[in-house]
């Protein structure tokens, strides 16, 4: 049967894989409110044909480190997710200008403590995933909303390693 969220989301199934890359938090002003390195990894499992995992592993030149699993379910070609720091949902975007792979994701913070200062709690965030054409290579960024009003953004920049 094979994974069906590969099959129903095809621009998704491009980052199966290892990325490594670099978030960068910032002010509404530009202020760089936070750098550090990560790396996630994307699963599609046979043994699980509605799901989607993945692991973010984060790392801070102070030596600090994180990791985090996700879990998501395909319904209704979209994937739905409810952990304990956030819920959401992630789709495709038709493919139109530049003909990049675009996917997007809305979430919404719990008040579940960040791994830094600037990972913020009661937020609903907004997140733009852009793949270049030969899924290599790959830019997001985040906008976090508060009561309706921009706090901050995420930068990220990421390869594809494996």
């Amino acid at each position: 049967m094979g994974n069906q969220v590969k099959i129903h989301m095809p621009q998704l199934a491009l980052i199966e894989g290892i990325w490594e890359g670099t978030y960068t938090y910032a002010a509404p002003d530009g202020t760089i409110l936070d750098v550090h390195k990560s790396r996630l990894t994307h699963v599609f499992p046979d043994s699980a044909p509605d799901e989607y995992h993945q692991t973010n592993e984060y790392a801070w030149e102070s030596q600090k480190t994180e990791r985090i699993e996700f879990g998501f379910k395909l319904k209704d070609n979209e994937l739905v997710f409810d952990q304990n720091r956030a819920r959401g949902r992630v789709w495709e975007e038709k493919i139109r200008i530049g003909d990049l792979p675009t996917l997007r994701v809305s979430w919404e913070r719990t008040d579940h403590v960040g791994y830094t200062d600037y990972d913020l709690t009661d937020c609903c965030v907004h997140e733009l995933i852009q793949i270049d054409r030969n899924a290599t290579k790959r830019a997001r960024v985040w906008q976090w909303f508060q009561d309706g009003e921009l706090v901050q953004r995420t930068f990220i920049k990421e390869v594809r390693i494996e």
